[in-house]
């Protein structure tokens, strides 16, 4: 009497298959992974480049109102659900002087008025001296 071994070549059958499935996800969410990597690095980029043409406009506008040797920092916080926060550091002695608040007031809503492009941020503006 000949031995049939019906069961075990499904059995290995089935784990090929299985196997061969798990292969194939297995890769494409690699090759996922890497296209979301590439889009936000592209996003970055773009942001990093809208920040600095950001600062470039802040500087003129403080270069037309006669600060032009004001230092502008931009500072960045990024939360985990992507939102930024942004504090626009405008440092000068006469900015900051008593009898200025009018020009600082002036100043501040023309800087928040030139708001950057860039999605889900918000932006304050802090004088120092």
């Amino acid at each position: 009497m000949k031995k049939t071994y019906g069961f075990r070549k499904a059995a290995a059958l089935l784990f090929t298959v299985i196997l061969g499935i798990v292969t194939a996800l297995s890769i494409r969410g690699t090759v996922y992974g890497m296209d979301r990597n590439k889009r936000d690095e592209d996003r970055e980029r773009m942001i990093r480049q809208t920040e600095k043409a950001y600062i470039r406009e802040v500087r003129e506008v403080l270069r037309k109102e006669g600060y032009t040797d004001a230092g502008v920092t931009l500072q960045r916080v990024v939360y985990g659900d992507g939102i930024r926060e942004y504090e626009l550091l405008v440092n000068h002695r006469m900015l900051v002087s008593p009898g200025n608040i009018e020009g600082i007031r002036s100043i501040r809503e023309k800087l928040l008025a030139m708001d950057p492009d860039i999605p889900d941020h918000k932006l304050s503006v802090r004088f120092t001296g």
